[in-house]
């Protein structure tokens, strides 16, 4: 779906960097592809050129030249759930700058988000989508029906608008629209014997926690 001829940064775990560039040979070979290591090594790719690094090596402040009409992808992008972090503000810096020159931010997981709305915003605001889904920050607040309390916000159970809110800017892709052939999940409970050693350092470490919580009640 990336545009052809323009740059292209990946910015995923570093595990995935080689996936990414096998993938990208595969299925996109008019692409030159580029994989950084190590601190120091990020750049911006050029025209025509899939770069990917990993979040660990995002540097503190952007080079200059950021190339216009570039597409930014956020890989794993749950990763960028806590707002405050290091790793989601300097995707943030990228994002920002990528969108102020033409460009777009895509993000992709497979990871569910936790019942927090907050990971929600954080992520949406990865993206640039979040005031395009909820309006504002007061709109997604209403949406997921929350109050202050003492300790920061408590919520309720999300409008039935929320669904329809998340539609408008992300698609979601079910296993059984992409994966059709792979068989659904099986259960099942095997008991195991553990050896005497093993069963032994169990019931010392069970005896160890009773204790320590009798210690604190």
């Amino acid at each position: 779906a990336a545009p052809e001829g323009k740059p292209i940064l990946v910015v995923c775990p570093a595990v995935a960097k080689g996936v990414w560039a096998r993938e990208a040979k595969k299925w996109r070979p008019d692409l030159r592809v580029t994989t950084l290591s190590g601190r120091g090594s990020f750049r911006w790719p050029q025209a025509g050129e899939l770069v990917a690094v990993n979040y660990d090596i995002l540097p503190k402040e952007l080079p200059p030249g950021c190339p216009a009409e570039m597409t930014a992808i956020a890989d794993e992008a749950h990763a960028t759930k806590n707002g405050k972090s290091q790793r989601s503000q300097r995707w943030n810096s990228i994002a920002e700058e990528v969108r102020k020159l033409g460009g777009r931010t895509w993000l992709l997981t497979a990871t569910p988000i936790l019942n927090n709305p907050f990971e929600l915003w954080a992520v949406f605001s990865a993206a640039g989508i979040e005031r395009e889904a909820f309006g504002s920050w007061n709109g997604f607040i209403r949406a997921f029906n929350g109050v202050k309390g003492r300790f920061g916000y408590e919520f309720g159970k999300p409008t039935a608008e929320v669904p329809e809110m998340l539609r408008k800017v992300s698609l979601r892709r079910k296993k059984t629209d992409v994966l059709k052939d792979l068989p659904a999940k099986i259960y099942e409970e095997r008991a195991a014997e553990l050896p005497k050693d093993a069963k032994k350092a169990c019931d010392a470490a069970l005896e160890a926690l009773d204790a320590l919580v009798d210690r604190k009640s």
